[in-house]
């Protein structure tokens, strides 16, 4: 999160995508992973994450954020 406030998202990236690796079901890491990449543009790596949320969230596990407004973020991104 450090990296990320200090818009040095190359360095997030990198420590969110280990975070994920070494806990696969903390939802949050994967989330925050996805709205970086978003940010940057990285539609298709975004959208991959997203749907995974809202396949975790189908499957009754909690994640950070409503799964509709993420729904709704990955109907936006389909769109471009």
């Amino acid at each position: 999160m450090l990296y990320m406030q200090l818009n040095n998202n190359s360095k997030a990236v990198k420590y969110f995508n280990k975070s994920v690796l070494l806990s696969p079901f903390n939802y949050t890491y994967r989330y925050n992973l996805a709205v970086l990449l978003d940010k940057m543009g990285d539609i298709k790596n975004a959208s991959i994450l997203y749907r995974q949320l809202i396949a975790a969230s189908q499957q009754g596990k909690v994640i950070p954020e409503n799964p509709h407004k993420i729904n709704e973020r990955l109907i936006y991104l389909s769109a471009k």
